[in-house]
């Protein structure tokens, strides 16, 4: 999971620094729940640390956060995937399609097995 979590910082950074570090200040967003403030504490860090100005701003509902994401008032806040498909882009499904598939196979095998015994 740390491994994990340091990609996604490095991958944050190396976009982060693609941007003009001129440029005006970075917004970092946050909910208003422990990881989510872990991660916007870790993401300012990370920005302030590559000479970016950056301002943080956590602890917000999501409703809120999203729509100071959309006015331009925050730049970047951690999202989770599903909550980003399902909430934002109007997806019904939860998942990529071959996921689902594997899931709907797992849970046919488990009911077939659990039938046998």
């Amino acid at each position: 999971m740390i491994n994990h979590l340091k990609k996604m910082l490095t991958g944050f950074a190396a976009f982060a620094l693609s941007v003009s570090a001129a440029s005006a200040e970075v917004t970092v967003g946050g909910k208003n729940f422990t990881e989510q403030l872990l991660m916007a504490e870790m993401t300012t860090q990370l920005l302030e640390a590559n000479g970016f100005d950056v301002s943080k701003n956590d602890g917000m509902g999501s409703t809120v956060l999203r729509k100071a994401q959309v006015n331009g008032q925050i730049d970047v806040y951690w999202e989770y995937t599903g909550t980003s498909l399902i909430t934002y882009n109007i997806r019904t499904t939860r998942g990529p399609p071959r996921v689902l598939r594997r899931r709907r196979r797992s849970r046919r095998y488990e009911n077939s097995t659990r039938n046998r015994v």
